[in-house]
């Protein structure tokens, strides 16, 4: 059965990936996942997904798992369970503004979900649920905006796909793509022609390389998720 649609949430406290190496947000989604399988006891990070300023979708309990972040409602009108809604944290705490990837990102995560037939249209923000300021006031207005709206066409602004585990993502054009990984080494990558399975990490990249890489990467207007 299709879900509603999606709530957005922050993290309440600063997440503190806004101008750094993705690494950074690798680590702090290891960290909210760490605190809510060892500390709470559950069985998996409560959201569903989520994205990073850099734009990079983040897989937790995905599109065929019951997600267990927004809680029992107690504002407004009774807006559902939490097994009627697909849940995405957004890398983000007090006085954290987003970034154009990151605010693409997510509506690109809408739209998979619009146009898989997974939800419906509706984008709550979570304080339509709990009195709370999450998930800050960008994203509530972002989320009044897209509630049973039509998206926009994606921007130039490139997204990332999703990122296969913890510590891998893929980027791509219609050319080539090239999946890599983050470790507390340093950034490895291998690139093959779009199509080709990838070769295990093959190329041990330095912050400058790296930096050197998405710049041309993203210059790339042809960039798409694959």
């Amino acid at each position: 059965m299709a879900k509603r649609g999606f709530v957005i949430h922050h993290n309440g406290p600063k997440a503190n990936c806004l101008g750094q190496p993705h690494t950074r947000c690798v680590a702090f989604w290891n960290a909210v996942k760490n605190y809510h399988v060892r500390s709470r006891g559950w069985s998996d990070i409560a959201y569903s997904f989520g994205v990073c300023p850099h734009g990079v979708r983040f897989t937790g309990r995905g599109w065929h798992k019951n997600q267990f972040a927004n809680g029992t409602d107690v504002v407004g009108e009774y807006d559902g369970k939490d097994s009627e809604w697909y849940s995405v944290l957004v890398f983000l705490g007090e006085d954290e503004k987003p970034t154009p990837e990151m605010v693409e990102g997510v509506k690109a995560l809408i739209r998979d979900g619009r146009s898989l037939g997974l939800c419906g249209m509706r984008v709550l923000p979570h304080n339509a649920f709990k009195r709370k300021a999450c998930p800050g006031p960008e994203f509530t207005a972002y989320a009044r905006q897209w509630d049973n709206a039509p998206l926009d066409a994606p921007q130039d602004t490139p997204i990332y796909t999703d990122t296969e585990d913890d510590t891998t993502v893929v980027i791509g054009n219609n050319f080539n793509h090239w999946r890599l990984w983050f470790t507390p080494q340093g950034a490895f990558a291998a690139g093959m022609p779009a199509g080709v399975p990838l070769a295990k990490p093959s190329v041990v990249l330095n912050r400058t390389q790296w930096d050197a890489l998405v710049k041309r990467l993203e210059s790339n207007k042809a960039l798409t998720r694959l």
